[in-house]
Formats: structure tokens, sequence, C-alpha cells
């Protein structure tokens, strides 16, 4: 039997052939990531439609991450810049700009977790403790505890 190798045949095979090796050498990739990317701490999620999640990442899969303790930026008033914008410069948090607000606290009162499909991830980073940011989340937290405190 002789097959005849035909243009479409080789491409068909090559795409195959692509497709395995592609595979073998992106979930590596993919692992590393999880392995580099620390739990500990405060993490930014930036996403594709500009808005930026703050929390604590529980859950790293290939699909999609966990956040939790979730905070976001809040801009106040009329301004041309966007959340990003805050992450990139901390002056827009010191002048008052822009705020960190708890997730929870919305009309519709959403759940302290967000899962978060990956596709939607530009990137994440882990923030820095001694960074305005972490020090506002920290002192909302501290209030948070307080108030427990006083109603036990």
């Amino acid at each position: 039997m002789h097959i005849n190798w035909t243009p479409t045949y080789t491409a068909i095979i090559a795409a195959l052939i692509s497709s395995s090796l592609l595979s073998l050498f992106t979930e590596p990739v993919l692992n590393k990531l999880q392995v580099k990317m620390t739990f500990k701490g405060w993490q930014a999620v930036f996403l594709a439609n500009n808005q930026v999640y703050l929390g604590k990442i529980t859950n790293l899969s290939r699909n999609d991450i966990t956040l939790e303790q979730i905070f976001y930026l809040a801009i106040t008033g009329a301004s041309n810049f966007t959340e990003r914008d805050a992450m990139v410069d901390d002056s827009f948090i010191k002048n008052g700009a822009v705020t960190v607000v708890k997730l929870g606290k919305e009309l519709h009162a959403p759940e302290d977790k967000m899962i978060i499909n990956r596709s939607q991830i530009q990137f994440m980073e882990n923030l820095n403790k001694d960074g305005e940011v972490v020090d506002s989340i920290e002192h909302y937290l501290l209030g948070e505890k307080l108030k427990d405190t006083k109603l036990s």
C-alpha cells in the first residue's frame, strides 16, 4: 500500500506534532508560574478590563485563581485615570484621589471570595508590605478587629 503524501496530509501531521510539542513545553511553564508566585502576603491582580483586585491568592490552577480577603481601588471624584494608574503611582492614594475599599460592602453584598478566569488576568504582583496599599488594608483590618473586640 502506497500513501500519497499530499501537502494537506503533511500539514495535518505537522500540526499534530506541533500541538503535541507545544503541550509538552507549556505545562512546565504553568507549573513554574505556580511555584514562583508566592501566596504569602497580599497580591494585586490586574484584569483585562483595567480593574485591579487586591487580596490573598488561595488557589492557582491552570484555568483560574481564587482570591480571598478582597479589596479594590475606588477613584474619588471626577478624574481621568484608572485603578491601574493608581497602582503605578502611590501619590494617588496619598492625596486621597483613590481609596482602598473592602469587597462586600456593595449593594449586592458579594462574598469575600472571587474565582477569576486566568484568561482575564493580564498579570499578578506580590505587594510589598511597606507600600501604601498594604498599609491601607492593614489599617482597615486593624479597625475591624478593634470593632469586633468592642462588641465582645
